[in-house]
C-alpha cells in the first residue's frame, strides 16, 4: 500500500463526530498544561516536548515513512 494512502486512511477516521469529540476530550489536560506555563520559554519548551512525543507516537503507529508523509501533508496546507 502506498504510504500516503495509508496515512490518509488513518486521518480520515478523525472525520466522524464521535472521534472529534474524543479528540477534544483528550486535549483538555494538554490545554490545562499550556495554561500552567508561566512564560514564553516554558510554553515553547512544552511545545517541543509534545512535538517529540507526537513524533514518537506517530512513528510507532505509522512507521517512519508514514510519519514523514504525515508531516509533509501538514506542511502542504
Amino acid at each position: 500500500m502506498d504510504v500516503r494512502l495509508g496515512v490518509q486512511l488513518k486521518v480520515v477516521e478523525m472525520n466522524d463526530r464521535d472521534t472529534a469529540s474524543r479528540a477534544a476530550q483528550l486535549m483538555r489536560p494538554i490545554e490545562q498544561q499550556i495554561l500552567m506555563c508561566d512564560s514564553r520559554e516554558e510554553t515553547l519548551l512544552f511545545a517541543c516536548a509534545m512535538l517529540e512525543r507526537a513524533k514518537t507516537i506517530l512513528e510507532a503507529h505509522l512507521g517512519e515513512d508514514g510519519r514523514r508523509e504525515l508531516f509533509i501533508m501538514g506542511n502542504e496546507r
